[in-house]
């Protein structure tokens, strides 16, 4: 695991309960781990049912086992997230045309050199000197 993710995890254990209430994730993390997120992974399959457990209506989670998946899903060595988003972007990916990654080329050049135009203009502007400013009234 990344010595920074490695890090971030013992700090987060630190000032983590062993177990807390799912809603309070955001607040006891400092907002490093959404509670919302974190149902979204466990809905999708991203994230192992283990790490929680119900309590009436409750669902309470066990920090050492979701810190230590959130530091795998992190760490700089596996990558997993990378995965997960190409598996979510394969199919806007599979219907990409050329036509429309071409079209985009174009658009991007052309934004390209309008901004170039903006900024060559606004550098000339910059480096011109200052016009002398104008005679006050006579006497003053």
């Amino acid at each position: 695991m990344d010595p920074a993710v490695r890090t971030i995890i013992r700090q987060l254990k630190e000032a983590m309960p062993p177990i807390c209430v799912g809603r309070e994730v955001d607040h006891l993390t400092g907002g490093a781990l959404c509670w919302q997120q974190i149902e979204e992974w466990a809905s999708n399959g991203t994230l192992p049912s283990d790490c929680f457990v119900f309590d009436g209506k409750k669902k309470l989670v066990f920090r050492d086992r979701l810190l230590s998946w959130w530091g795998e899903w992190l760490s700089a060595e596996t990558k997993p997230w990378r995965k997960h988003f190409e598996k979510l972007l394969e199919p806007v990916i599979a219907n990409i045309r050329d036509s429309d990654v071409e079209a985009a080329i174009v658009h991007l050049d052309r934004r390209k050199a309008e901004i170039n135009r903006r900024y060559s203009r606004s550098r000339a502007a910059l480096s011109s000197p200052l016009p002398a400013p104008p005679a006050g009234p006579a006497g003053v």
